[in-house]
């Protein structure tokens, strides 16, 4: 974790936003391992707010929505149900809100879909399960 803060202050992070976002993301995944899901969840939401300045629609949209469902899990795994599904819901609507998904969108999307679903057998919420699956 000390080389990615390190790195994040180098000039070259700092100039370009792609790195931002990788070095950030990376950080909130150390973050996950040990523990330390506050920190995560804050890095994962400069990510979602950095990513309103990609200039680039595909990379602000998967960034977006991978921070939203990482923030998902992270509740998940707190068992914070309702936290967890109404992030893990944000990260699939910022995504079915684009006309033209790349695959890798589409890849996000499906993961975001399959993140709900287990929620809902998480949370032995198994009527809303069929009313996910259909949808």
């Amino acid at each position: 974790m000390e080389y990615l803060k390190l790195a994040r202050k180098e000039e070259f992070a700092q100039n370009d936003f792609t790195s931002q976002l990788r070095i950030k993301r990376l950080l909130s995944y150390n973050y996950i391992s040990v523990g330390l899901y506050q920190h995560a969840i804050s890095e994962l939401r400069e990510i979602a707010l950095l990513s309103n300045d990609s200039p680039i629609d595909s990379v602000r949209l998967q960034a977006k929505a991978s921070s939203y469902i990482d923030i998902g899990l992270i509740h998940q795994e707190k068992k914070l149900f309702d936290s967890a599904t109404i992030y893990v819901k944000k990260g699939i609507n910022a995504l079915q809100s684009c006309r033209k998904l790349t695959p890798r969108l589409k890849v996000i999307l499906a993961w975001g879909k399959l993140t709900l679903i287990e929620l809902k057998i998480d949370e032995k919420k198994l009527i809303l399960l069929k009313y996910t699956l259909n949808n």
